[in-house]
């Protein structure tokens, strides 16, 4: 009878541990496929940011240039133009800075996004590499980091690629001035 339950125990015993193998062998899939969204995502993002950067570039480059190309044809009929310049430099800016500020607040969202996939994908690096040398606490800790990555590459990939870095060409200006 003894030796019955003892032969129970040792392949109860055997079943938890090949239980607990699968689970760490799953997690580490897991944890992988993570990784490799965390970096594409971490890829995207390094991209807007690359966009919107030249995109900052252009569209100030472009107002200015605009603004510039404004000035010199009201120089030549200043005496007649002048209101109208005001009016035509002025529509400019204000254009020039909702565009502006709406493309600095996208690469605000760039910034934040940026270091915390960075930080998540060292995390998960780190966890990965530790695998091996405690199961237990690599199972622990995956619990927490999963919804982590999760989360991140689900609002990474929500984020819009950059806004503007159109030129001024096509807006339209009224140089009527009100009677």
């Amino acid at each position: 009878m003894v030796q019955r339950l003892e032969q129970e125990q040792r392949l109860t015993q055997e079943k938890l541990a090949k239980a607990h193998t699968q689970l760490v062998e799953t997690i580490k899939i897991e944890v992988t496929e993570g990784v490799k969204a965390l970096e594409q995502c971490l890829s995207k993002v390094a991209t807007f940011t690359e966009k919107g950067t030249a995109g900052l570039t252009a569209i100030k480059a472009a107002g200015n240039a605009k603004i510039a190309d404004i000035q010199s044809h009201m120089a030549k009929l200043r005496a007649i133009l002048e209101q109208k310049e005001k009016i035509a430099v002025e529509a400019v800016n204000d254009n020039l800075g909702k565009r502006v500020a709406k493309l600095e607040g996208e690469m605000e969202q760039y910034s934040k996004t940026q270091p915390h996939l960075q930080t998540l994908l060292d995390d998960a690096g780190t966890l990965l590499k530790e695998c091996s040398t405690d199961t237990h606490a690599f199972v622990a800790s995956s619990q927490d980091l999963l919804p982590r990555i999760e989360k991140a590459t689900v609002e990474a990939s929500a984020l819009a690629p950059p806004t503007d870095n159109a030129s001024f060409d096509s807006l339209q200006l009224n140089l009527i001035t009100p009677p």
